[in-house]
């Protein structure tokens, strides 16, 4: 379902270029940034609730994760250290959802940017795996040897 732009999106756009830190020269790569953090977010959520079909109650679960990652992207990346900044990168993807992005806007980073781009497609890809295994069926509790196209 796609959602008709509202005056949000408008004022969203504002206070991005009254922050200083967009300009006319640097909105692409602002752009470029927020789509690829959308692109890791809808993949993520594919990913985290495609697990209900694999486990029983994972719907729970999911909901759970996907939760802890919003909140987890809504605090600052200066408050995680170690190994906790590691899991917000890969088991939650938090750090990809609005801290890198975050680094691209702020540091106008084409260097950041081309760090999403294949993240991106990483989590588009895996999300794009388990979603066609779950609609097709292929469920591990069918056996792992019928991951083919005739499980159902």
């Amino acid at each position: 379902m796609l959602v008709a732009p509202d005056e949000s999106d408008a004022h969203t756009g504002f206070f991005l270029h009254a922050s200083g830190y967009v300009s006319w020269a640097t909105s692409p790569l602002a752009v470029v940034g927020i789509a690829e953090s959308a692109v890791v977010l809808f993949a993520a959520s594919v990913i985290l609730f495609s697990i209900g079909f694999w486990m029983a109650k994972g719907d729970t679960v999911a909901r759970h994760l996907w939760e802890l990652m919003i909140t987890f992207a809504l605090y600052p990346e200066s408050l995680f250290g170690g190994l906790l900044r590691v899991m917000l990168s890969t088991v939650l993807p938090a750090g990809f959802v609005a801290y890198l992005p975050v680094r691209v806007i702020r540091d106008a980073s084409v260097r950041h940017a081309a760090l999403l781009v294949p993240v991106a497609a990483l989590y588009l890809t895996l999300a794009l795996v388990l979603f066609i295994a779950a609609s097709d069926g292929m469920r591990p509790e069918a056996g792992f040897a019928r991951w083919d196209s005739r499980a159902g």
